[in-house]
């Protein structure tokens, strides 16, 4: 039976993901690999940039982006473009997501505070204030099976951020948590494996948008703490960046390949170039020095 949304209620869409709710909040938003996807996939499946979701006339449509493994819906392969409705099934790689229709009534949201370095800065202050409401409220939804984790919350703001180029005030955002992150992990108290992903994910968009070397140095920071190895697609996004971040230290990279190799953290061919890129990012760091 379809239901219709009550007065002043807005409609908008969400992917339930292992029993967990992912607003989907602006579309488009896209799926893959890169850490430069809204929603990244830790699936060597899962192209780089493997498709995307974007509304067209109020319905969702699922795009495939030239994927080397398609995308599916309810099983069937998407030829270009597909039109989604609730409770659809979508496959990419080996990771499913279900369609969620989701009803918001609008409220105003009750105003949490966060430190910034701004100031009597009232109008820099309010604008990151509305960012904030904009999360608390798009997480009131009817179907939200689970608490939304800090990290979680500061990153999909971030990204409205990054996407208007507001790098300085998406690290404002950032930073308190990641630190955070990183300095309960060196107490012991270890980080879920999504939000070491998560953290790593943004400190590279950091490093990347900002320029500052102590966020590829966090990677490997947060990296030596849990005792976690890079995924291979980790390892090249740290890369990739390590040329346009500036004054990046070697230090963290030993450190973080001695607590590898100490734990016996890391085996098999993955284990091995691994390491073997650390070292060369290792020898790189120490020419410049």
């Amino acid at each position: 039976m379809t239901t219709t949304p009550g007065a002043g209620a807005n409609v908008s869409y969400g992917l339930i993901y292992r029993g967990n709710l992912i607003p989907l909040g602006q579309v488009p938003t896209v799926i893959g690999r890169s850490t430069g996807c809204k929603i990244m996939l830790d699936d060597s499946e899962v192209s780089r940039r493997h498709a995307r979701l974007v509304v067209r006339d109020g319905d969702l449509w699922l795009d495939d982006l030239a994927s080397a493994n398609g995308a599916f819906i309810n099983e069937e392969r998407v030829d270009g473009s597909s039109k989604l409705r609730a409770d659809d099934t979508i496959r990419i790689g080996s990771q499913e997501f279900r369609v969620s229709r989701m009803t918001e009534r609008p409220r105003k949201a009750k105003r949490k505070r966060f430190r910034t370095p701004y100031g009597q800065d009232q109008v820099r202050r309010a604008s990151l204030d509305r960012l904030w409401d904009d999360e608390e409220s798009s997480h009131q939804q009817v179907e939200s099976t689970r608490r939304t984790t800090q990290l979680e919350l500061m990153a999909r703001a971030a990204d409205q951020l990054f996407e208007r180029k507001r790098s300085s005030d998406a690290a404002t955002l950032l930073e308190p948590v990641l630190l955070k992150l990183l300095a309960g992990a060196k107490k012991g108290s270890m980080p879920a494996a999504n939000e070491f992903d998560t953290a790593v994910c943004y400190a590279v968009r950091l490093a990347s948008a900002t320029r500052k070397g102590r966020w590829v140095e966090y990677v490997f920071a947060l990296g030596a703490a849990v005792g976690r190895p890079l995924s291979a697609e980790q390892l090249d996004d740290v890369t990739m960046v390590l040329d346009r971040a500036e004054q990046v230290a070697a230090e963290p990279v030993a450190n973080y390949l001695a607590t590898l190799e100490d734990a016996g953290a890391v085996d098999g061919d993955n284990g091995r170039e691994l390491i073997a890129g650390l070292r060369e990012i290792q020898g790189k760091l120490s020419g410049k020095g």
